[in-house]
């Protein structure tokens, strides 16, 4: 069988490779298709004989030059001189030297040491050595040869060993391998060097490079060191239909359907069958009627002998193909009577009588009587009557200023309105009952002495020791925080909304007692909330709450006077001037559970003191499942940050943040405490060496959520507006308003 034959063998083998094994790895036939090629060339494969070899090449007497001949290697018919292809030497060369002829005398220098052996193991060598002439012309020789032998043994091909098994259980396309190995005998010992995968060599180059340099050593190289042949079996890959099973049941009961029939491929594994595995016809059945549709209206109300109504229904399933299947038997309708009461008659309505309130919404009433027949509908009639909101007296307002500045003998007042109503008594009946004004004594400071300072009437910084955390509650670790010990911290106050949807207080801020009737808060608090507030009248929906420790069980509330915020604050990207007054509309009673904490009193504390930060905010990020508001006030220790290095944490603090309107404090690798959502508004507050307490900083905001790594709270440093809040609260009490 000649190359071209086989190869054509091979392209059909192929070909039926991708009809019939197309679900097989493409990596195991790829293996094979190489090795079937490999066979092909390995038997197609012809040396020719070496040629004559050629004259020397050298041109003058006396010079080493050289003698060449070739050989060619055929593969089926066609000449090729690639080494790689035929595994074997196509030239070969050796020195030659031009004698030189002369009469005159000559001198010849001694002969050089013999040159090393042309070939490394193994005879058929040739060693080298040559004189020097010592006049020009010489007729003697001055370059001789001589056979040698290398200093080890030439590697050898091994044996071959038995053909495998051929590669495919079934058809044709098959190979059958053999492998042998080079060896190489040093020292009474032999080393083999086998070629065992030529595949893997190729898609792995460094192991290939060592496979080759070893494969190499014999003759051939790695291109004769496995052998393959195409193989096919005598049993065929081929798979066969079974008989077709009968017809399935028609898919519809009522008109037309479909049935099918299957059939199986059986045989061998690794080859399929040429055809579609089921078949489908259409199939009837007889038509059906659809659900009666519902009774359309009555044709009369009502009346002697009635009237009519109808229903009707469809018939599906209809088929001109089956005579008998295109009806089906019945009436696509039905009518029946409907309405053969005699027609009801309503008498007037009566008056309306009268309304059971004379404001907020009450009823009243009215009736008709059925003359005659039965008649439908209501007998009675009620409407809202008089649905104007009831007067009543707001909260009262804030006492003004007293009549007097200095000395006694003053008086002031204050006033409520009468909502919905008349502001004193009148004759008619929607009036507010009670006085719209009310008048007191009061009396100010002696005429002849300064006012003290708001400052210097109370005690400030001062926490009741029974009732600090002792540090043995159980730790709630969502934001790093622990429970506070009931009213551990008195001058933490609640700034609160009321859902008038739900009538309820909502807590909204934190918040500070600074003085009896004087509360700090952040601005933003004010400024940026849903809900807006009139900061001259702030009406009855803002409140603050002291003295609370769980949320909306204890404590007492205080309404609003006024709210003052600080003329720098603005919000753009983040705040500046974060902080705002808020005047109570009545003084404080202070207690050991309430007790106001100190201003700064222009001192600030250093970086890595340790602090506390405390509110009834959100236990973890507010994008968290379980994060949810405390229900018990919680208290967290956060070291104070150097500013400098705080602007270093990230372009945000370094583009946004200034010393002036803000301070860092919390530790950014660990993250353990912070502040969160809720907890804006409330007090930083830190410990001066006498055991009191001051607020160093207002909880303003933080660029991302709370106990991010790599990022701290930020607070409004309380020693940056401490003259504004004392100037402010000192010049708003002693208008004695």
């Amino acid at each position: 069988m000649n190359l071209l034959l086989m190869v054509t063998i091979f392209c059909v083998m192929k070909t039926i490779r991708g009809i019939s094994l197309q679900k097989s790895t493409s990596h195991t036939f790829e293996m094979q298709e190489k090795r079937f090629v490999r066979s092909l060339v390995n038997q197609a494969r012809l040396l020719s004989d070496w040629t004559e070899w050629s004259a020397c090449n050298a041109t003058i007497c006396g010079i080493v030059g050289v003698q060449e001949r070739y050989r060619n290697c055929s593969i089926a018919g066609e000449i090729s001189v690639h080494l790689t292809i035929c595994g074997q030497e196509l030239h070969q060369a050796k020195p030659c030297e031009m004698p030189c002829i002369t009469n005159q005398a000559v001198s010849l220098g001694s002969w050089n040491n013999w040159g090393s052996c042309s070939v490394s193991c193994g005879r058929g060598g040739v060693q080298t050595r040559q004189r020097d002439c010592l006049q020009i012309l010489c007729t003697e020789r001055f370059l001789q040869q001589r056979n040698c032998i290398g200093q080890n043994t030439c590697p050898q091909w091994s044996q071959w060993q038995e053909w495998s098994e051929c590669s495919r259980s079934c058809g044709m396309g098959g190979v059958k391998i053999r492998e042998r190995s080079c060896q190489v005998r040093r020292n009474t010992r032999v080393t083999q060097v086998v070629v065992n995968d030529i595949l893997k060599r190729v898609s792995s180059p460094r192991q290939s490079s060592i496979q080759n340099v070893n494969a190499s050593l014999c003759e051939g190289g790695d291109e004769v060191a496995e052998d393959a042949f195409p193989c096919m079996t005598s049993s065929s890959c081929r798979r066969n239909w079974s008989s077709w099973q009968p017809w399935s049941s028609c898919s519809a009961t009522c008109g037309t359907g479909f049935s099918s029939g299957s059939r199986v491929c059986s045989g061998r594994i690794g080859s399929s069958c040429l055809g579609r595995p089921a078949r489908y016809r259409r199939c009837y059945s007889p038509p059906c009627w659809s659900s009666w549709s519902g009774y359309t209206p009555c044709s009369i109300s009502c009346g002697t002998g009635g009237g009519y109504r109808t229903r009707r229904r469809e018939c599906r399933g209809t088929s001109t193909r089956v005579p008998q299947y295109m009806t089906c038997r019945g009436s696509n309708a039905e009518r029946e009577l409907c309405n053969t009461e005699t027609c009801p008659v309503w008498g007037q309505w009566s008056r309306f009588d009268k309304c059971s309130k004379t404001c907020g919404s009450g009823r009243k009433m009215r009736t008709r009587t059925c003359v005659s027949g039965i008649c439908r509908g209501r007998k009675f009639d009620v409407v809202s009557c008089n649905y104007q909101p009831c007067p009543y007296w707001s909260q009262w307002s804030s006492y003004t200023c007293c009549s007097v500045t200095c000395g006694p003998n003053g008086t002031k007042e204050r006033t409520r309105a009468c909502r919905h109503g008349g502001y004193r008594r009148a004759p008619f009946m929607n009036s507010c009952v009670g006085e719209w004004r009310e008048q007191t004594n009061c009396s100010m400071h002696p005429c002849n002495v300064t006012p003290p300072s708001v400052f210097d009437t109370f005690e400030c910084g001062v926490r009741n020791r029974r009732q600090t955390n002792n540090f043995s509650s159980s730790l709630l670790r969502i934001f790093g925080g622990q429970q506070s010990g009931p009213h551990g911290w008195p001058w933490q106050a609640s700034w609160q909304y009321k859902n008038c949807n739900r009538c309820s207080w909502s807590h909204f801020c934190g918040a500070t007692l600074v003085a009896p009737r004087w509360v700090i808060i952040a601005a933003h608090c004010i400024e940026e909330s849903a809900q807006s507030m009139n900061h001259d009248n702030p009406g009855d929906l803002w409140s603050i709450v002291v003295g609370m420790h769980r949320f909306n069980e204890d404590g007492e509330r205080y309404f609003i006077r006024r709210a003052i915020v600080h003329p720098n604050y603005i919000y753009r990207d983040v705040t500046d001037a974060d902080i705002a007054l808020v005047e109570l509309r009545s003084e404080v009673p202070l207690t050991t559970e309430v007790v106001p904490v100190c201003l700064p009193q222009f001192s600030q504390p250093t970086v890595n003191e340790t602090c506390f930060i405390t509110g009834w905010g959100y236990t973890g990020p507010a994008s968290s499942v379980s994060s949810r508001l405390s229900t018990t006030l919680l208290e967290a220790e956060v070291p104070i940050m150097n500013f400098t290095a705080c602007q270093m944490l990230s372009p945000l603090y370094q583009e946004h943040l200034n010393s002036t309107n803000h301070m860092c404090a919390g530790d950014p690798v660990t993250a353990a405490t912070d502040s969160c959502l809720g907890d804006s508004g409330g007090p930083l507050t830190c410990q001066r060496p006498d055991n009191t307490w001051y607020i160093s900083g207002v909880t303003s905001f933080g660029f991302v959520e709370c106990g991010t790594p790599g990022h701290v709270g930020i607070y409004t440093p309380l020693i940056s507006f401490e003259e504004w809040v004392r100037t402010t609260i000192e010049n708003n009490t002693y208008a004695a308003c």
